[in-house]
């Protein structure tokens, strides 16, 4: 069986959210940049509250989802990412 759990959201999500809210949804000059600039810095962004909250949720419903039918991990294959590594540690997939 192959599980594929994208990571919650990251300090980039957060900045992406907050640049829309701000009304720049079609991103133009200097919000662009901004943008770009921040995606760059925050390329290997670890999560935010909220994605931390989001993966404690999800990994709560996830593990009792694998007891209730029976299902046992073989391997796991995470992203180099922090927000990867930091997801799947709080699902318990990994030690870190």
């Amino acid at each position: 069986m192959f599980i594929y759990v994208r990571h919650a959201f990251s300090r980039a999500n957060k900045y992406e959210v907050e640049m829309f809210e701000k009304g720049h949804n079609s991103l133009e000059g200097e919000a662009l940049l901004d943008y770009v600039n921040a995606t760059f810095t925050e390329r290997d962004a670890d999560l935010a509250d909220q994605g931390i909250e989001q993966a404690t949720g999800s990994a709560q419903l996830f593990k009792q989802w694998m007891i209730d039918n029976d299902i046992t991990i073989d391997q796991v294959l995470i992203s180099p990412m922090m927000r990867a590594i930091r997801t799947a540690s709080i699902y318990g997939l990994i030690a870190v």
